[in-house]
């Protein structure tokens, strides 16, 4: 990627994590705890068609509000916030799959030091997890894991056929009223 588009890009989503932090220091300052970038925009691996991840920690259920979605060219962007005692305490315990997100995370604004102690507590609890030796337990996780995955992967493909089956239902269906008609 050229580096006038890339600095482009770093230039357009730096503009809107700072409409974010604002909004959450202005409308949301009990509410939002943390502010964090993941994904590619993190990692610096990204692309012309790359979204921005963000994630929010909310206190509350007041700062759900600052989720939102849009379209900014042809990019789609999700503002996701997640409360402390589900996704984060999950991916502190590796009960989820994304525990890169919590491990990784760019922290971008926290609105008081507690809050950044508590993350980092979480944290800590996640990389300790990680440290540990692979015994039944991380096996009995990836298992559960990988079967939620094969049974996600069969819905998809089990709706692909319906829709085949339904389109191909529709063409019969004209087709044999085109019949009928030309027996007329």
């Amino acid at each position: 990627m050229e580096n006038d588009i890339k600095n482009s890009l770093i230039q357009k989503n730096e503009r809107l994590i700072n409409m974010v932090i604002e909004r959450a220091k202005r409308d949301f300052p009990e509410d939002i705890a943390i502010i964090g970038l993941t994904g590619s925009f993190s990692t610096g691996d990204f692309h012309e068609k790359s979204d921005l991840d963000l994630i929010i920690i909310n206190n509350t259920p007041r700062g759900w509000e600052i989720s939102f979605c849009f379209i900014l060219g042809d990019v789609g962007y999700d503002i996701y916030c997640t409360p402390w005692e589900t996704r984060i305490q999950a991916e502190s315990e590796l009960e989820s799959p994304m525990v890169s997100h919590l491990v990784d995370l760019q922290i971008l604004y926290c609105a008081k030091p507690e809050y950044m102690e508590k993350f980092n507590a979480y944290r800590k609890r996640a990389l300790d997890e990680l440290a540990k030796p692979i015994g039944k337990p991380c096996l009995d996780r990836a298992k559960r894991d990988i079967d939620q995955a094969k049974q996600e992967y069969a819905n998809a493909m089990l709706a692909e056929r319906d829709r085949r089956r339904q389109i191909r239902g529709r063409r019969s269906a004209v087709s044999y009223d085109e019949r009928c008609r030309q027996l007329e």
